[in-house]
């Protein structure tokens, strides 16, 4: 069994071990499955997929990921390509724009 361990912002997420991080509360978030972690950082209700979502709200939704870390695991993409239901030459798509902002 793999483990995914990320470092995220309380903020985020509830604690479940808390650790100071530059002056910013930091919890270490122990889950074997992708899906729990996205499903902790973004609203579930976006996440329906009944829900129709705009470009932009997919884009500000990979963002969020992109931020904490998401897409540096093995098969994220294909995994929020899916919860989001949309292909995954999409998701590159979309952390193409996101990157091309930052510049």
């Amino acid at each position: 069994m793999k483990w995914i361990i990320l470092l995220i912002e309380t903020s985020t997420l509830e604690k479940n071990t808390e650790e100071e991080d530059n002056g910013n509360e930091m919890i270490e978030y122990f889950t074997d499955s992708l899906d729990e972690v996205v499903y902790s950082i973004i609203d579930p209700t976006l996440l329906n997929p009944n829900v129709a979502l705009k470009q932009e709200q997919k884009v500000e939704i990979i963002s969020q990921l992109y931020k904490k870390g998401i897409f540096q695991l093995k098969g994220a993409v294909s995994q929020v390509a899916e919860l989001l239901n949309i292909f995954e030459p999409s998701v590159y798509r979309y952390l193409k724009m996101i990157d091309n902002n930052k510049k």
